[in-house]
């Protein structure tokens, strides 16, 4: 994965002139077209980030991510990000987290549970049997 800018870098450079990158040195700017027409990159000339943008249907420029340089990761970041199914995803790991939370409540919650059926039985008088036929 591609090191991301830190926000303090990304907020320093808020209202400073952003320059469109058409090619580079290594052509990452134009795997990055290949990969969605919609996707570019420009550079921020007060905070020295490049930012990767992607044009939405009504003209807007939306932000995908800030860099520090531009690496030959990049590409294959944005193609993994284009093949994920973001909400299966965040479902799946919603499922995992409540499965996780249940199983940490039984294994806190199970030994006294246990104890605490043996006392009231013992209280009750209850007695289990076995039949066998």
């Amino acid at each position: 994965m591609p090191q991301k800018s830190k926000m303090r870098l990304v907020s320093m450079g808020r209202g400073g002139e952003l320059i469109e990158i058409d090619d580079d040195v290594q052509s990452i700017a134009r795997q990055i077209k290949d990969i969605d027409p919609r996707l570019g990159i420009e550079y921020n000339l007060q905070s020295m980030q490049f930012r990767v943008y992607e044009t939405g249907e009504d003209g807007v420029r939306r932000t995908v991510m800030w860099v520090d340089e531009l690496t030959g990761d990049i590409p294959n970041h944005l193609r993994r990000i284009q093949k994920t199914n973001y909400v299966l995803e965040m479902r799946r790991r919603d499922a995992q987290a409540e499965a996780d939370r249940d199983h940490r409540l039984h294994e806190r919650l199970g030994p006294v549970s246990e104890k605490l059926t043996h006392a009231i039985r013992k209280d009750l008088g209850f007695k289990p049997r076995i039949f066998v036929p």
